[in-house]
């Protein structure tokens, strides 16, 4: 779970509404109750709190601090000394973080968590320009000096600091934007910008406001000129990232949602980007018959392949959904799952085609695309497909078009396709073992598919559709999801296809030979290619084929099937041992 963040002026402007709206004995019951929970180290500190004198200070968030003389000296002292190394007293391979790194003192956090504080303190305080220039150095040698070995520890620096670095590089962008002048503030901010790319979060105008309780100046003033510069960034990863969706932030600030029309009817690069920032916008706005139809304005424009195309597409079905248009939310789902396949699409087209009884025919239209791209180039995914479509032959074959390399790897279709094979060739599912089998640990693999490729990042724009529909729509969206959210694994499917459809006899006897020979060529692949960090996996899954044979055929078969592979392996006493150790753990091969 994300945990969000507050910025500071958001935050101090509604503590100062709770506070209003109390007693003063409330109050004081509320900071008892607070001091009784602390920590035994902080509660001297918290005392402390009540000495000050009352009046603004320097974490007030307002300006009239006196300053702090000596924060960028202790800054140019505190580089100095990384730089001399005097914190490092040596270079090595660390075996826990399997990274070579230096060694040493570790207090350079506390110092360096120090300065950053003070820095923010500076600019609270209203000497934006010297908290721009002590951020500005302390972000540099983390960065530099950390390439030359500078900060001992296990990570790098914004890792291993306790400051939140994303708050911190706001603050550096806010001093930058109160120190500069107003005619050269944007082209200033965006190579601030540019050199912390990879400080901390993105940047967004919304966290550069809310470093202080005051708005940003002259923004109104700023922004024109801001947004051409933004324009003209070339897309890209990294900055040219971050500057496009500043770009629709500054855009829709200036112009608002119909500005953000403008920008998405714009042809270019990340037009596709443009066009989903447009139907948030829409979303935020409250006006979701427009979203519906810039949705659909963009799947007629855009090039109908890529994540951002999908993820259009995701809106247009939740759209559709609200609407209560079955087709169209089916069409939906089959457009992102096509402009690009992951697991999880797969599943939610599944779940909307078998809530609208076309589950059959979405699974045969979609099988006969495997051919072509973007999905051919998804292998695992096209395996499953092909498996719930019923073309089992044409799943095996994309197993022996594949390298016998790769199976742990994800993205290989093996497996997906050997597991179902040996669960249909034993009708494993029927035996009352089942649940404790090597065989069901071996399917459950399957749900895997992809996994290095599908780590989606979390799509704010989606969750809040989704959020307002649930609370407008709830019936409307609960009618297009018919299996039961356990129940929605590439696993379970495929054993229910099993149970709908099991194989004959001859199919199941011919399920097994293959089975076995793709199992025995990846055992061969693993122990004769000596490779060691996989000898668990291909002994489970030797352990696993064992448990088909013996339903299959009988628990003699399995146990000469084991003696073979022992006998095939006789110096490689460790692959041996890991086959012995998981095999006495099945409970199907007696």
């Amino acid at each position: 779970m994300r945990r969000e963040s507050v910025g500071l002026g958001p935050f101090l402007e509604v503590l100062e509404q709770r506070l209003d709206a109390l007693s003063g004995q409330q109050l004081r019951e509320i900071l008892v109750d607070h001091a009784t929970r602390l920590p035994a180290g902080e509660r001297a500190g918290f005392l402390a709190l009540f000495d000050r004198p009352p009046g603004g200070n320097e974490s007030s968030g307002r300006s009239g601090d006196p300053g702090d003389a000596t924060l960028l000296s202790d800054v140019d002292a505190f580089v100095a000394d990384i730089a001399a190394g005097v914190y490092v007293d040596g270079w090595g391979y660390d075996p826990d973080y399997r990274e070579h790194r230096a060694f040493g003192d570790e207090t350079w956090t506390f110092e360096l968590d120090h300065l950053l504080d003070r820095a923010g303190l500076a600019l609270l305080a209203g000497d934006a320009t010297t908290a721009r220039v002590a951020y500005r150095q302390l972000f540099d040698a983390m960065e530099d000096e950390y390439d030359e070995g500078g900060f001992p520890g296990a990570g790098t620096p914004q890792e291993l600091v306790a400051t939140d670095m994303g708050e911190s590089k706001h603050r550096y962008l806010r001093a930058v934007w109160d120190s500069e002048p107003t005619t050269t503030r944007a082209a200033a901010l965006l190579e601030a910008i540019e050199d912390t790319v990879y400080v901390g979060a993105g940047a967004s105008l919304a966290m550069l406001e809310a470093t202080r309780r005051e708005p940003l100046a002259d923004l109104d003033a700023v922004l024109p000129e801001l947004i051409a510069q933004l324009a003209a960034v070339p897309a890209g990863y990294g900055f040219g990232t971050q500057a496009r969706r500043l770009l629709a932030e500054a855009t829709e600030r200036h112009g608002g949602v119909d500005g953000l029309a403008a920008l998405a009817r714009t042809p270019g690069d990340q037009q596709a980007d443009a066009y989903r920032d447009w139907i948030d916008g829409l979303v935020r706005s409250g006006r979701l018959d427009d979203a519906v139809q810039a949705a659909g304005e963009a799947l007629d424009r855009l090039e109908a392949e890529g994540r951002v195309v999908a993820a259009i597409a995701e809106r247009s079905a939740l759209l559709a959904a609200g609407d209560g248009d079955d087709e169209a939310v089916l069409a939906a789902h089959q457009t992102a799952w096509r402009a690009d396949p992951t697991l999880e699409r797969l599943l939610a087209l599944i779940d909307v085609a078998t809530a609208l009884g076309e589950r059959d025919i979405v699974l045969a239209t979609e099988a006969s695309r495997t051919d072509g791209e973007p999905i051919l180039q998804r292998p695992d995914l096209a395996a499953g497909l092909l498996l719930l479509a019923g073309r089992t032959d044409d799943a095996v074959r994309l197993v022996d078009a594949a390298d016998d390399v790769g199976w742990d790897g994800g993205g290989h279709p093996a497996p997906v396709v050997v597991p179902f094979l040996l669960v249909g060739a034993s009708s494993a599912t029927h035996d009352e073992r089942w649940g404790d089998s090597l065989l069901l640990e071996l399917l459950d693999r399957a749900n895997n598919a992809g996994w290095p490729h599908d780590r989606l990042r979390p799509d704010d724009g989606l969750d809040t559709l989704h959020a307002t529909l649930a609370e407008q729509e709830p019936l409307a969206i609960g009618r297009y999801h018919a299996l039961p959210h356990d129940d929605l694994l590439l696993s379970t499917l495929l054993t229910d296809r099993l149970e709908r459809h099991p194989p004959q006899a001859d199919e199941r006897q011919r399920w097994l030979s293959t089975a076995r020979r793709f199992v025995d060529a990846r055992i061969d692949t693993v122990v004769g290619g000596q490779h060691r960090a996989a000898y668990a996996r291909a002994a489970h899954l030797a352990a696993a084929c064992a448990e088909a044979i013996a339903l299959a055929t009988t628990p003699d078969d399995a146990g000469t099937y084991l003696d073979d592979l022992h006998a095939r392996y006789p110096r490689h006493s460790l692959f041996r041992r890991e086959l012995r150790a998981i095999a006495d753990q099945s409970p199907l091969r007696s």
